[in-house]
């Protein structure tokens, strides 16, 4: 009995010493030593595996896969099978999709969207609609985001109409944004869930995915423009809802959807704008009276800006129909669209200079010679209903700019007119000289007005300056020159895009400026090609390579929103 024991001691020491002598040496470099010890669940070897190169690392899959199986870390297993992105680990990121664990089967949705696993697009999305773990969403979206989206849209759809704070933060939404733009038809279903994208934003902190949820929806073209509509409109109720749930007035929804449906450029959009300016808005008084100050500062304001979108909607179409709704709009006068609007006056002095100098921008990008004459009608005399000489000094150097940017060669003793014309603020009207200069100077030389917006401190320096700057008070000096500067540079652009715009070579000048160091002029030229209809063979390809060369979150104040224009022009024009 006691040698049996022995007998069998001594066998399974000699199966013990078999097993260490075959197992490769302690060695944290070592892909073999790594590979045992991922097979046991040691968490550091998990750590090590990602100092390896890929190709060891893709070597490791099966050790991984059978520690997944057998239950040995599952969840770090299926992190590092989805980073590594093997295909032969789609049946482990199956299983672990059906696992009730939110943040495991997350981990397997990001698994197959990285191994472009097709067919599973359903099964994530359906998997995404059951997670309730907010941490879980985001991979779920960025899967579905990298797969075919038709079989899973509708459910993808309904996710994204719950608000963004419930779903994992806008960026959630901003992605499921754009994995429903690839949709190959989309329906009622998905249109809706773009829609309420644009308004699915997080107040605190304020997170917005509206930038590519506007680009999905115009991305799909005419089916989306009724339910843009529809919110232009206020009547869309879910929108309505969740907007007062989150403190936010329903014209937060207006001012969104009018901005898109600007940018579009549909006839239909175009027909539901002249409508919006055509009719009488009278302000809401029992409903702003219940509202909050703050509340009612960004109806004012959204309202505002919602006018403003119109009349830049209908300066960008242009045509004689749009030149007529725009005149119909510049006063307050008999026959006037601006009356429809009258009530909007009492909220500030400063509330009609705003919309008419909206209405001044469409006239100047349509350049008709007699809205020309208006505009120097208003430069020179121009007044409001209340506020005096501050609004009417406003009014008058907004009118002036617009001229000044689309500036004619030989118009200088036009502006000298207005300025002999002016009792006061004379030096806020100076520096605006230098746009008629620069116009007399480069006429219609596209290098000119090019070296002017790369350059404008260059450019000033040019005797055809010296004139206007030698007048200059030593006191006003910097404050005249820092004004000049910014003119020179807007003018340089605007010259470009907008009186030289049908110049194939004017429009080439700017593309090939697109990430310019200055982000003014960043921002003047991602503005003003907004406005231009007809575009070299080869914008699209430089407008992609500037986005795809400044791939980095926005820094710099204006860069996000430069980099979105440059995306609403690839969206649009092409």
């Amino acid at each position: 009995m006691r040698l049996s024991r022995w007998i069998s001691s001594l066998g399974l020491l000699s199966v013990l010493t078999l097993t260490e002598a075959c197992a490769p040496a302690r060695d944290w470099t070592s892909p073999e030593y790594i590979s045992v010890r991922l097979k046991e669940g040691d968490e550091r070897a998990f750590a090590e595996l990602t100092r390896l190169t890929p190709e060891q690392q893709k070597a490791l899959v099966p050790a991984l896969i059978e520690a997944y199986n057998a239950g040995k870390k599952p969840q770090r297993a299926i992190e590092a099978l989805a980073s590594i992105g093997d295909p032969s680990a789609k049946e482990a990121f199956g299983a672990a999709l059906t696992q009730s664990d939110d943040m495991l089967a997350g981990l397997a949705a990001r698994g197959l969207g990285n191994i472009g696993d097709k067919g599973s697009a359903a099964a994530v999305a359906k998997r995404l609609g059951e997670v309730t773990t907010d941490e879980a969403y985001p991979a779920f979206f960025e899967a579905l985001s990298k797969l075919p989206i038709d079989a899973a849209a509708d459910a993808l759809s309904a996710v994204l109409m719950r608000p963004a704070s419930k779903i994992g933060g806008a960026s959630s939404v901003r992605l499921g944004c754009k994995a429903l733009a690839q949709a190959s038809a989309p329906t009622d279903v998905i249109l809706e869930a773009l829609v309420f994208g644009l308004v699915n934003f997080t107040p605190t902190p304020f997170r917005d995915p509206m930038p590519d949820c506007e680009l999905a929806i115009l991305k799909l073209k005419d089916a989306g423009i009724p339910k843009l509509v529809e919110l232009f409109e206020g009547k869309n109720a879910k929108v309505n809802d969740h907007l007062k749930a989150i403190s936010y007035p329903a014209v937060t929804g207006q001012l969104r959807a009018a901005a898109v449906l600007a940018h579009s450029q549909n006839p239909a959009a175009i027909k539901a704008i002249t409508q919006f300016v055509s009719t009488p808005h009278p302000l809401p008084t029992a409903e702003l009276a219940a509202m909050a100050v703050a509340d009612q500062q960004n109806f004012y304001a959204n309202s505002g800006q919602m006018f403003d979108q119109a009349a830049k909607a209908l300066g960008a179409a242009g045509g004689p129909e749009n030149l007529a709704t725009l005149r119909k709009l510049e006063n307050a006068g008999a026959g006037s669209h601006l009356a429809n609007f009258s009530e909007w006056f009492s909220l500030s002095d400063g509330a009609e200079v705003g919309l008419r100098q909206s209405v001044h921008e469409g006239l100047a990008v349509i350049g008709d010679a007699s809205d020309r004459k208006l505009l120097w009608d208003r430069a020179t005399a121009g007044a409001v209903g209340r506020g005096g000489d501050n609004t009417a000094g406003l009014l008058r150097t907004n009118a002036l700019h617009y001229l000044g940017r689309t500036a004619r060669p030989g118009e200088r003793t036009d502006f000298a007119k207005v300025l002999a014309a002016q009792t006061k603020f004379k030096s806020s009207f100076a520096p605006d000289e230098v746009y008629f200069v620069l116009a007399d100077k480069c006429q219609d030389d596209v290098a000119c007005y090019t070296a002017a917006f790369k350059d404008p401190a260059a450019t000033l320096q040019d005797p055809a300056f010296a004139s206007v700057l030698s007048g200059i008070e030593e006191a006003k000096k910097a404050s005249f020159m820092s004004t000049a500067t910014s003119n020179i540079r807007a003018a340089g652009i605007w010259q470009l895009a907008i009186r030289l715009g049908a110049n194939e070579a004017a429009i080439s000048a700017l593309l090939d400026n697109l990430n310019i160091d200055n982000m003014e002029a960043r921002s003047e030229i991602a503005a003003t090609l907004l406005f231009v209809d007809k575009f070299p063979a080869d914008a699209k390809t430089k407008i992609e390579a500037s986005i795809a060369a400044d791939k980095t979150e926005a820094t710099a104040p204006g860069l996000k929103e430069t980099r979105h224009g440059y995306r609403l022009i690839a969206a649009t024009r092409f």
